[in-house]
């Protein structure tokens, strides 16, 4: 069963996004903050982290940047997400920092198809 950890400093998007995931037959835990994600990915054995962009704590992007210079998190699938402008996400998508990015208006419809998807070896 797919293990997915969802990091956003919003309390009703990250309840949102948890039940949506939770509603596919997803074992999801949830962080308000991208600091300590590590410990949990590694604890709880995370195929697939959805994080938010925008936060106060640390961006989504800086949060990608970190993770994917982390080794042992290779196999792990990373999404990011935002209620920003489709052109600030078309550019964090073409940075390549992450295996996808989606708009927050997006997630009930996109997100479940999405990660199946990535976990099965596919690109969005």
């Amino acid at each position: 069963m797919t293990r997915v950890l969802v990091i956003d400093d919003d309390a009703t998007a990250l309840e949102v996004i948890r039940a949506v995931l939770g509603g596919a037959g997803l074992v999801v835990f949830t962080s308000a903050s991208p600091i300590g994600a590590t410990h949990t990915i590694r604890a709880e054995r995370i195929d697939c982290v959805v994080c938010d962009l925008e936060m106060p704590a640390m961006r989504g992007e800086a949060f990608a940047k970190l993770f994917r210079k982390t080794r042992l998190f290779d196999r792990v699938k990373l999404v990011l997400v935002s209620a920003a402008p489709e052109s600030d996400l078309l550019a964090v998508e073409q940075s390549g920092v992450a295996d996808a990015v989606l708009h927050k208006s997006q997630l009930a419809a996109r997100l479940v198809p999405l990660l199946r998807r990535l976990m099965a070896g596919s690109r969005p």
